[in-house]
């Protein structure tokens, strides 16, 4: 267990840009026929445990639902929770979703209910190619916790609607998603 540790320094750390990008990827978890998990070695790499680097596959007919998310004011944020020698990582990924209208709504209304993977590009795409953030899993989809929408006539009185998600799974996906048109 010791060689998953490694010393860090502030020259370790590569920061490019604060924050996820502006596209994110709603999936129900029905949606899917086989969500990848991290395949860890028998001897695992640093990082190898929270990276899924096998695209997921789709039931057919089914792709993920692409939304576009206001820049900058997607989080992913996490707090810490559980007792003593339990403790996990909460997330609560937070998403901005720009617009109004009734295909909108209704979108919005059904996920308000439903469980789902959410992937949100990782700053490291530009540079890269590939990245995803992705949050919940199969076992434990991410689900809406908080939702509210707002509009306004005064200052960036746009139409959005926000929501904080919660998951208790965070992984780094490199693989392929299937979006819809």
């Amino acid at each position: 267990m010791g060689s998953l540790y490694k010393n860090y320094k502030s020259g370790d750390v590569k920061n490019a840009a604060p924050g996820y990008g502006p596209n994110a990827f709603l999936t129900p978890v029905d949606y899917f026929t086989d969500l990848k998990t991290p395949v860890i070695s028998p001897t695992p790499v640093l990082g190898e445990a929270v990276t899924i680097a096998t695209s997921h596959v789709y039931a057919t007919g089914k792709k993920s639902i692409e939304v576009y998310c206001v820049p900058k004011t997607v989080s992913g944020d996490g707090e810490m929770s559980g007792e003593v020698l339990g403790k996990v990582f909460r997330w609560t990924p937070k998403i901005i979703v720009a617009g109004d209208g009734p295909e909108l709504l209704e979108m919005m209304q059904n996920l308000l209910n439903g469980s789902f993977i959410l992937h949100i590009e990782d700053v490291k795409k530009c540079e890269t190619g590939s990245g995803f953030v992705q949050f919940g899993s199969k076992c434990t989809p991410c689900t809406v916790v908080e939702g509210s929408f707002k509009s306004g006539t005064q200052g960036d009185g746009r139409k959005q609607f926000e929501f904080t998600l919660e998951a208790f799974d965070k992984y780094f996906y490199t693989g392929a998603l299937e979006v819809m048109a």
